[in-house]
Order: structure tokens, then C-alpha cells, then sequence
């Protein structure tokens, strides 16, 4: 652990401080996504500037494979790389592409413009503004940042990305009349602005008074600098749209005005540039019976934020994986601590029972002993921040809302008041792009954050269903609002191509040996390669990847049908129809059923009393296999403590649900084991549990009260790479518990 006396040189993160975290390895950049800890046996890097020069010569392959050795072997071997700041360490691995590919940054800025991040410049002004370049995008301005702007007559304005150059130049001459100076760097491996773009975005502004500055902005030891001071009058200001720039004087400057998007944030201690802007993304996945049970969304982007930071970062808090990063950047400028965090719960308590009689609700810190958890009083001592909810069973509706896209909380247009929380697994971009360096070409996928494992649902056109993929818990309502949960044995399976039904029994399913008859493989069956020299078809979901002939590769995420004959045509019309042996509910009186979980009790049994049964529950769910693990961005380890969202039923009808904050020093989160004991804890006059389920958890664990237009963060979100630190994680689907009125 750096000293804090020392901690300032160092400013503003220290890697040594994530040691025993999962993030200790995981860095992320604008350039660079580096995964060294996500899977134990997997090592991902993906370059974006890169990606602009791949091509299939055996001498540039050659080099791209030497340049990621050597930034694994940076990661993996640099003694010093805990005392070194993010920046620096972005500098080392440009400094690593440049040896490898000589005069790579010297045009890498020009050719940014044709990437994903946006149009680049146009000579029509009217397009470069911040809703054009990233269309939905917003600016929340705040108060005091438009009276500074306006006061200012010499703004130093240090960009950031150059695609939104145009459009923040703009923003600012709406509130300003003074002098701006855009600040260029003084090498091609600082980030920033070089000259010659800031110069050609002057050249089409023709305004006097927005000039090229004569600072330039430096880069010494992995801390940014200017080569002279900010100006110190009450008539100049400084302004930033460059993240960089911001944190690494985060500490030492009282005054500065800032822009960041939603994609650019502090989190764990680690830059962070959240990817995961919402499009469809079921665009290319054919109608079935999957695409039937999720609703096609076109959503807004974001906002950017705009701030004024009046203090100076208080030197005594670590922002490396600690508490702070728990809170977004707006709490940290309102004065909000993380410490602080219980005195909000109790207003949002007050607020929820007020508005709410018939619910407990609770949103209260805890500290572990031996024997569970027990409630304690606040302090600084690492706990566990509990939201709970307890409601009849007959004053609330369960229900998943599924979308052809990932969404945040607030963009989901709701109606009435309930409670969203956390749902099912899915398959993210992050896992969509190892599936595809592990598969043949053939076999790539071409659609993301769709579901993993069995959906089940009622439609308009009846009932809707995909196939179980393992044998993993499942979670389902009758037609009447009664929830069920279990594991649920299959007898037979029907597939319907075009019509035309092929039935699947238990000798069909992934059957040992060579078989007489059309077999179905799933990701359970074990094998990894099949159907050699026979006509194969690969489906995710309902939708057909690849026809043709074998041997294909079993998908973690779908199935493969091994024809015995050789068929014609590659169908064009696909569903399933499951049926199981000890579904407690006809299909046609169900609502919906929903697979892919974690079953923690059942019949009032805790399966995760001990290690012994840990084990076995898993092993019976398929989690521990080596395809079902292709299924997880973070493994998933039931002993570890981590954010989770349980839900359940009790004996006496009532819903329970409770999320477990995790993955800050504030709140650390919980085991499987412990969210038993602890929602069972919960529980008076005599009730019971009946069922309880984990949910997706993670990063993707929230529970957020939501009144018409009113969204509730009611825990602290852990932050990942796709969403900013003190925000909900975007999902491709909710359960929403509303409730009756």
C-alpha cells in the first residue's frame, strides 16, 4: 500500500491499491481493452486504432501477435506497473505500438474519423453539434458552470476527443462571448488534440476570438501538466473535455469546468469508456420465437454532463478501488461520501413506505460473523449494503420485460410505481467477441446481448419458447400472478423447420456414440466437435448460424442438429416446442418461465448450507462446465463475495427480494451462502422460504424504485466497462415488480 505522504506523486490512482481485487489487471482506455482476469484461462486485447490497419499478410499478422505478446508480458512482468498511473501506463503501450508500428500515431488522428466514434469534421458547422455527431446525446448543463462561462473573458479549453471539438466549441460560444484557447499536445503519444486538427476546425469557425494557445499541454511521468499555470484572475477559467487532462489534476485544482459523456468516467479506479451505446441488436436475427418474445427498441445515447468542481479532491481519499467510485461524478460535486450512503436509504425508505403501504422495504448496512449477517451500527468497517423488499404476493405483478436492446432504467417507458430489478444472464458484445475468435468464421455470430438458455412466454400468437440449453433453475408465474421455481427435467423436445416437426427424445439428445436418426447436441452434451462429413445446422436461440456440412463446433449458447439424411435447403422458418416431466404448471396456464439461474432453496432447503452442496448444485446446473463458463464475462463463483440479487417466494405467498451492493470498500457484497441466511433472517411470524433464485449479478445487479417518470437507485451500483460508476448497468431485460394500485 502506498504511504499517503507519497501518494500525491503518484496521483491520481496507485495500481498496488487493487491487489486482491478482480480489477486488479483489467485496464481500460479509449484505445485498449485489456482483459487479463475476466476468464482465469483467457487473455483478450483489442486495439481500435489497430483495427485500421489489419490485413491478411503473414509479415503484419506476425507483428500484431508480437505486439500483444509484449503487452501481456507489460501487464503480467512490470514490477513497477503498481506505482504507475493509468496515464503512464497508456503512454507505455503506445509507446509499445509505436516500436512495433513505426509512424502509427502520426496518422492514426486523421484516420479516427472514419471509426465508430463519429463522422469527423464537416465544413457544414450545422452537423458538427453534439445531437448530430452522437444522435440522442444531450448536454445537462449545471447553473454555476453556465454563470463562470458567462463571466469568463479567457476560457483555457483543453479538448479531449476531436469528434466532439466542434460541437463543445460550440456549446461554449453560446454562454460565453470571451477569448477561448484550445490547448494542443506537444507529442503524438499525449492524449489530446494535435495542432493541425485544431487548426482545421478553426479554419471552418472563422472566429477571431477562438485561437490555437501557446500553451501546449505536456506529459511528465505519467502526469499532465500545462507550461504555465491556469489563469489566476476571476476573468479567465479553466475547461476540459479531455478525461485525462481532468483526473490527473483532479487533486490539486479548485476551480474547473468539464464536459464528459457517459462513456468517459471514473471507475474502480481506472479510466473507463463505456462501449455499450444502445442500438437493436437482434438486427439480422430472422423472426422466430425468440425474436417474438422481445420487444424491438430504438433508444436514446446519453447525456453529457457538464460541471464546475469548487473544491480541491480531498487528498486523504484513494478513488482505487475504493467507496468513492461508487458515486458518480454529479454526487461527488453535490458533496455526497459514499459513508453517507445510509442517509440516503433512509430517505428513500421514508419516501418508498410513504407512497407504498403494503411493502416492506428496507435499505440497511450489515457486518458479517460466523454465523451470518446481523446488523450493525455505521462506521467506516467494510460491511455489506442490503435493499430489501417484502411484498404480498397478491399486491404486486412479476414480470420480465425483454428488449431487442440494452437500456438503461430511465429509458424504459413505464407506467404506474414498482420496483425494477436485475433478470437473466446474457450473451454480451465482450462474450459475442470470444465466441467468434474461438469458432470458425462460419460459425460467427452477428447479434449480441440476446439471452442466454431457455425463454418461455405468452404471446399475442400463443405460447412462445426456445430450448434449455443445460439444466439450470428456472423461474416462472402462472397466468394468476403465483410464482414458481425449480429445476425441471426435459422429456422431449420438437423442432419445427418450415413446419415440418422432428421430435427429439432422451435417445436423440446427446446421445453417446454414433446414432441412426436426426440428433440434437447441446452445450451440456460435453463434446465439442460433431457431425464430421453430415449435413449440420447451428442454431442460437431460434436462429439458424450455419447450414452445411460438418464437423461444427457445439456453441456455449446454442445447439447443433446432426441430420441423418442429407436435406435440401437451409430452413427458413424455425421454433421449439418443449416439454418437461415435472413442470409443477400446464403451459397454457403460465404467464411465463424464464431459465439460466441459480436455484439457492427450494422447498424451504438451503442448497448452499456448505461447500460440499455448493458444489453439487452447481455441478447439477452445468455452471462448472467448460462451455457454460463461455457463458459468464465474470466467472462465477458462489464463495466469493460480489454484488447479487436474489428473489423468492414464501410459504405464506409473499414476494421477497433482496440486492446485495458489492465490490467497493463501502459494500463488499455477499456470498450465495450468505444471501440465504440473510434474506431467511428476514423473514417473521412464522413464514418460510419456499423458493430462492440468484439473478444476474454483478455489475448488472441494481434494485431501482420507479414512479411514472421517477427512477430510485435504491444500492449502490457496482461500477463495469459499460456503466460509469454510481449509474445502473444498460440491460437487455428487467423484472419489474409492479405494483397493484
Amino acid at each position: 500500500m502506498i504511504n499517503k505522504s507519497d501518494q500525491k506523486k503518484f496521483a491520481p490512482f496507485c495500481y498496488a491499491d487493487l491487489k486482491g481485487t478482480r480489477w486488479y489487471r483489467r485496464f481500460i482506455t479509449c484505445e485498449y481493452s485489456i482483459f487479463l482476469d475476466n476468464y482465469p484461462e483467457r487473455i483478450i486485447i483489442k486495439d481500435s486504432v489497430l483495427e485500421l490497419f489489419k490485413s491478411n499478410t503473414d509479415k503484419e499478422e506476425k507483428a500484431i501477435k508480437d505486439y500483444e505478446e509484449f503487452i501481456v508480458s507489460y501487464f503480467l512482468n512490470d514490477d513497477g506497473l503498481d506505482l504507475k498511473t493509468p496515464l503512464q501506463i497508456l503512454l507505455d503501450l503506445r509507446g509499445l505500438r509505436e516500436k512495433i508500428f513505426p509512424g502509427i500515431m502520426n496518422c492514426s488522428k486523421v484516420l479516427c474519423k472514419n471509426t465508430h466514434k463519429g463522422p469527423g469534421l464537416s465544413e457544414d458547422l450545422e452537423e458538427n453539434t453534439i445531437e448530430n455527431l452522437y444522435p440522442g446525446y444531450k448536454i445537462d448543463f449545471k447553473a454555476d458552470l453556465e454563470e463562470k462561462l458567462k463571466k469568463s473573458k479567457n476560457i483555457i479549453f483543453v479538448p479531449g476527443e476531436e469528434d466532439f471539438l466542434p460541437g463543445v466549441i460550440k456549446v461554449l460560444r453560446t454562454f460565453t462571448d470571451g477569448i477561448i484557447e484550445i490547448v494542443p499536445v506537444d507529442s503524438p503519444f499525449s492524449p489530446g488534440i494535435h495542432p493541425s486538427v485544431i487548426e482545421e476546425v478553426l479554419g471552418l469557425l472563422k472566429d477571431q476570438s477562438i485561437k490555437l494557445s501557446d500553451r501546449t499541454l505536456r506529459t511528465m511521468n505519467g502526469e499532465m501538466s500545462l507550461d504555465s499555470s491556469p489563469l489566476a484572475d476571476d476573468k479567465g477559467f479553466l475547461f476540459t473535455t479531455n478525461i485525462w487532462f481532468y483526473l490527473s489534476i483532479l487533486r490539486n485544482t479548485k476551480e474547473i469546468g468539464f464536459i464528459l459523456s457517459n462513456r468517459e468516467w471514473v471507475s474502480r479506479g481506472l479510466f473507463q469508456e463505456s462501449w455499450d451505446i444502445p442500438s437493436n441488436h437482434l438486427e439480422g436475427m430472422m423472426e422466430g420465437s425468440y425474436t417474438s418474445l422481445v420487444k424491438r427498441v430504438n433508444p436514446s445515447i446519453g447525456k453529457m454532463i457538464g460541471g464546475l468542481q469548487k473544491k480541491i479532491f480531498p487528498l486523504g481519499v484513494n478513488l482505487t478501488g475504493s467507496s468513492w467510485t461508487s458515486l458518480d461524478l454529479s454526487s461527488f460535486l453535490e458533496g455526497m461520501d459514499p459513508a453517507d450512503f445510509h442517509k440516503f436509504s433512509k430517505e428513500s425508505s421514508r419516501y418508498i413506505l410513504e407512497k407504498n403501504k403494503s411493502i416492506d422495504y428496507q435499505c440497511v448496512k450489515y457486518d458479517y460473523d460466523e454465523d451470518g449477517t446481523i446488523q450493525k451500527v455505521q462506521d467506516d468497517k467494510v460491511g455489506v449494503l442490503v435493499s430489501t423488499l417484502i411484498i404480498p404476493e397478491e399486491d404486486a405483478l412479476l414480470e420480465p420485460l425483454l428488449f431487442g436492446s440494452c437500456l438503461a432504467p430511465e429509458e424504459l417507458d413505464l407506467n404506474g410505481k414498482g420496483f425494477l430489478f436485475s433478470f437473466n444472464y446474457y450473451f454480451t458484445s465482450n462474450l459475442v467477441f470470444l465466441h467468434n475468435s474461438e469458432t470458425p468464421e462460419r460459425q460467427h455470430l452477428h447479434f449480441e446481448n440476446f439471452f442466454i438458455d431457455y425463454i418461455g412466454g405468452l404471446t399475442d400468437d400463443g405460447w412462445k419458447e426456445t430450448i434449455p440449453l443445460y439444466s439450470k433453475a428456472m423461474i416462472g408465474s402462472t397466468s394468476d400472478g403465483r410464482l414458481f421455481a425449480g429445476r425441471f427435467r426435459v422429456d422431449e423436445i420438437s423442432l419445427f423447420l418450415d413446419e415440418k416437426e422432428m421430435i427429439f427424445d432422451k435417445t436423440s439428445i446427446n446421445p453417446e456414440g454414433c446414432c441412426e436418426k436426426d440428433v440434437l447436441y447441446l452445450p451440456s452434451s460435453g463434446v465439442g466437435e460433431v457431425g464430421e462429413g453430415q449435413t449440420c445446422l447451428v442454431l442460437v436461440q431460434d436462429q439458424a448460424v450455419f447450414f452445411g456440412t460438418g464437423p461444427c463446433l457445439i456453441p456455449s449458447v446454442g445447439c447443433i442438429i446432426v441430420f441423418n439424411k442429407n436435406i435440401d435447403k437451409k430452413p427458413e422458418k424455425i421454433s421449439w416446442e418443449t416439454r418437461f416431466i415435472d413442470l409443477p404448471h400446464k403451459k397454457e396456464n403460465l404467464s411465463w418461465l424464464v431459465g439460466g439461474l441459480n436455484l439457492l432453496c427450494c422447498s424451504g432447503e438451503n442448497l448452499y448450507s456448505s461447500k460440499k452442496s455448493a458444489i453439487e448444485n452447481l455441478a447439477l446446473e452445468g455452471w462448472m462446465t467448460k462451455e457454460s463458463r463461455k457463458t459468464q464475462e465474470t466467472a462465477l463463483d458462489p464463495s466469493i463475495r460480489q454484488p447479487r440479487l436474489v428473489v423468492g417466494r414464501t410459504g405464506k405467498g409473499k414476494i421477497i427480494v433482496s440486492f446485495f451492493s458489492g465490490r467497493t470498500d463501502f459494500s463488499c457484497g455477499a456470498t450465495f451462502t450468505e444471501t440465504v441466511l440473510h434474506t431467511e433472517s428476514l423473514l417473521y411470524d412464522g413464514d418460510e422460504i419456499d423458493f430462492l433464485v440468484n439473478m444476474d449479478g454483478g455489475a448488472s445487479s441494481s434494485l431501482i424504485y420507479y414512479e411514472d417518470e421517477l427512477r430510485l437507485v435504491t444500492g449502490l451500483t457496482a461500477p463495469s466497462l459499460t456503466n460509469p460508476a454510481g449509474t445502473a448497468r444498460r440491460l437487455s431485460g428487467y423484472l419489474s415488480l409492479k405494483l397493484n394500485s
